[in-house]
């Protein structure tokens, strides 16, 4: 035996010990089953994704490729559920950071409209306690690194004009309503690709803390 061929055997005595001893993530009756994705992840049991594991992971690649991509309103609802209950907990949880940002760019009418004020300073801010409406879809993409998302509404399009906006999200006054991407989604092959953007995806509605805003 050659030592390529040897050390090819350890390894895959290696993969079949750790798929033995990975403890099932769910039960069987649970959406996904008992893994999330096992065929897109290491080490895991093989088990045939339902039709629902398949649509979700679609529906959560369609997301993180499109910011005018939102989920739709039964992924999310399934996706609560999921987080309510503790299932696949290693790829579907939330986020380790206490607030989270998300980026936009507003003329000053949709500003306006958004914080119910017609008169307003250029830059400003004001304490939130409601939610904000989403124009597509049931999902938005937030980030824990402010810098982030102020680069995103600042730099998002061509002509720089109109307002810089941030909302502002604490994770505590949003339970079952944040997945993290980073140490979560981006552990599943084919969702990975977008780890450089360190999203955090919003299950919405979200309870926003806090709105800002600067003028380009």
């Amino acid at each position: 035996m050659t030592l390529l061929s040897l050390a090819n055997k350890l390894y895959i005595k290696y993969l079949l010990k750790e798929a033995k001893e990975h403890k099932p993530e769910a039960p069987k009756s649970a959406p996904f089953g008992e893994y999330a994705w096992p065929n897109h992840r290491k080490g895991l049991p093989k088990e045939e994704d339902t039709k629902l594991e398949k649509q979700v992971y679609q529906d959560i690649r369609s997301h993180f490729a499109s910011k005018h991509i939102g989920l739709p309103k039964f992924t999310v609802r399934l996706l609560m559920k999921i987080l309510s209950k503790g299932w696949y907990s290693e790829v579907l949880h939330p986020p380790k950071h206490e607030t989270l940002y998300r980026g936009l760019k507003l003329s000053r009418k949709d500003l306006a409209r958004l914080i119910n004020k017609e008169d307003f300073e250029d830059n400003g801010s004001l304490q939130w306690d409601d939610s904000v409406k989403v124009p597509n879809g049931h999902s938005t993409s937030w980030t824990y690194r402010k810098i982030i998302s102020k680069d995103f509404s600042g730099n998002y399009g061509k002509a720089k004009q109109g307002f810089a906006v941030t909302l502002i999200a604490k994770v505590k006054d949003n339970p079952d309503r944040f997945l993290a991407g980073p140490g979560g989604l981006y552990d599943v092959d084919g969702l990975s690709r977008w780890h450089l953007e360190k999203e955090t995806v919003g299950l919405e509605p979200i309870q926003i803390d806090k709105i800002e805003w600067e003028k380009l």
